[in-house]
């Protein structure tokens, strides 16, 4: 007699479920392009990034990101509505935050009068 196999039984999502840290950035990014009716090579040459690069962007591909000034050039051609820091990993925004809070503790007297 041959014992009845169980079903699997799987703990992990499925790879189209797995979370994607920046979702929301991509479909802000995606919804700016299309809100304009941009084709996407015509909004990449705006960022001054490849069409296959934003493509990859948007589609959330190879794991691409935008990093460093490319994550800037998009902030700027999307007029502040994907913000670089979005790109960020929140190891990344962590430790940008840091500095933010350590730039405010050794500010001087001036820099926090001109920062107001």
């Amino acid at each position: 007699m041959v014992p009845k196999r169980r079903p699997k039984v799987t703990t992990k999502a499925p790879k189209t479920a797995q979370r994607d840290p920046f979702r929301a950035a991509r479909e802000k990014l995606k919804a700016w392009r299309t809100e304009r009716g941009l084709k996407a090579s015509t909004a990449a040459k705006a960022a001054g990034v490849s069409a296959s690069f934003w493509c990859d962007i948007e589609k959330g591909l190879n794991n691409k990101r935008p990093q460093g000034i490319n994550a800037q050039l998009i902030e700027v051609v999307t007029g502040g509505r994907v913000k670089a820091t979005e790109w960020l990993l929140p190891a990344e925004l962590a430790r940008v935050e840091a500095a933010q809070v350590a730039a405010l503790v050794h500010a001087k007297p001036a820099d926090a009068e001109a920062a107001q």
